[in-house]
């Protein structure tokens, strides 16, 4: 487990708060990073705590997190818990165990085995069940978990094929963000043998497709019964809300 000194010796600017928080800073190019951190003991079934902040040092909210994060420990599992309203409007907290995350690898490495990363998301970023390489990728290339300032960025599976551009994805799909989505429907507009597939983060499924210039047909969930005509943007409202909602 980690302990105090073990960040003294790693990071700059360490302060002790309240109920036994500690904030580490780290200064970089462009970003000064916060820390905080509630280390193991009987009160946290020994497992340490750790929330991240980009250039935010909000003590009191990394404090209510760590002081009410449900604890477990469970190597192959992420935890998603609701969260208590706060003022940057986030719903709901993720626990990743240490192998979901690389914080402290190469320094600390015989430190790390009870190490959460904790922190506060927009429901509809993360499912919860994420796999380890598709948690690493949504952190890396979808959800700027640090921020939290960030617009909503909704978990977004995406699989389609488009004969006109030569787009489409490989396999099954792939994540992208919301502006790769409208990109594709834009692209899609008059491609009758195209389509695109968007599954959300509760792992429901909308199909569109495109028979005539300005003509969209959107289907629910797989099912053809459910096939309408719709604007673009009745369309594009229908999509957020499927997205986020």
């Amino acid at each position: 487990m980690l302990n105090r000194n073990d960040i003294v010796a790693n990071f700059s600017g360490v302060i002790d708060l309240e109920h036994g928080i500690t904030r580490a800073s780290e200064e970089l190019p462009t970003t000064t990073c916060y820390n905080y951190f509630r280390f193991g003991d009987t009160s946290t079934e020994g497992n340490d705590l750790l929330v991240i902040s980009d250039n935010i040092a909000d003590d009191d909210f990394a404090s209510s997190i760590l002081l009410n994060a449900p604890l477990f420990i469970a190597a192959a599992h992420l935890k998603i818990h609701p969260l208590a309203f706060n003022k940057y409007g986030f719903s709901h907290l993720i626990l990743a165990p240490p192998n979901f995350h690389s914080h402290f690898k190469g320094i600390l490495d015989d430190k790390r085995d009870r190490l959460l990363l904790c922190f506060p998301v927009h429901q509809s970023e993360f499912s919860g069940d994420e796999l380890i390489d598709d948690f690493y990728f949504l952190r890396r290339k979808m959800v700027d978990t640090q921020n939290w300032q960030r617009e909503v960025a909704p978990k977004t599976f995406l699989y389609f094929d488009n004969p006109k551009t030569g787009g489409g994805t490989y396999g099954a799909g792939s994540f992208v963000n919301y502006a790769t989505v409208l990109r594709e429907i834009d692209n899609l507009d008059g491609v009758v043998n195209g389509f695109l597939e968007i599954t959300n983060y509760r792992k429901k499924v909308i199909e569109i497709l495109s028979p005539g210039m300005g003509q969209i047909i959107l289907i629910r969930d797989r099912d053809d019964a459910q096939r309408a005509f719709v604007s673009k943007e009745d369309l594009l409202a229908t999509l957020w809300r499927f997205l986020t909602e």
